[in-house]
């Protein structure tokens, strides 16, 4: 499993945009430890919907709060979906626990967290392709700035991303989807 979650997150790696990064020291995983990360990605979405085969496109705003302690994230997340009007179709949302660099089985597919090259990455593997959700951190004064990515990719040779939707719970293929809006804070916990 290990194997195919690395294969699939290097694949990953040539669909997302550079981020910034500085010439600065490094950072490690262990500096993080006692912080809090505030972020928000929204895609615009082309999603099929098998069980009724009806193409629709939508807007997803996921937000995450990770907290950071010790080689655990704590995460908790919501994710709004809105249709081409704007309105509400679906909301959920959920908590986890995680031990970074520790793969998980999950009803719906594994996933790994991983640091390094001051680089915070989610991998969710899908029941065919993946999402990788990236944090990069750079020094800020006495603390850490941050910046979020968001990608899907196809599995080679399967076609479309399918994953089960959080929103109707039913299988769906994610023909397009892009990154539209993003936002990333890094703080203190307890501040």
């Amino acid at each position: 499993m290990m194997r195919v979650l690395l294969g699939l997150f290097l694949a990953l790696a040539s669909f997302s945009p550079a981020l910034s990064q500085t010439d600065s020291k490094p950072i490690a995983f262990e500096e993080l430890n006692g912080t809090t990360i505030e972020a928000m990605v929204t895609l615009a979405q082309k999603i099929r919907n098998l069980k009724v085969n009806r193409v629709r496109n939508s807007n997803s705003r996921r937000t995450m709060t990770l907290r950071i302690v010790g080689n655990t994230i704590e995460q908790a997340n919501t994710n709004i979906v809105t249709g081409p009007d704007g309105k509400i179709v679906g909301t959920n949302s959920g908590s986890r626990r995680a031990v970074v660099n520790e793969p998980r089985k999950r009803r719906h597919g594994d996933d790994l967290w991983r640091f390094g090259d001051d680089r915070l990455d989610w991998l969710q593997i899908y029941q065919s392709g993946a999402r990788r959700i990236t944090v990069v951190f750079k020094r800020d004064g006495a603390g850490f700035a941050c910046s979020i990515d968001a990608g899907l990719a196809p599995e080679k040779g399967a076609g479309a991303v399918r994953a089960m939707s959080g929103v109707s719970r039913e299988i769906v293929e994610v023909l397009e989807a892009k990154m539209v809006d993003s936002s990333c804070q890094v703080r203190k916990s307890g501040r």
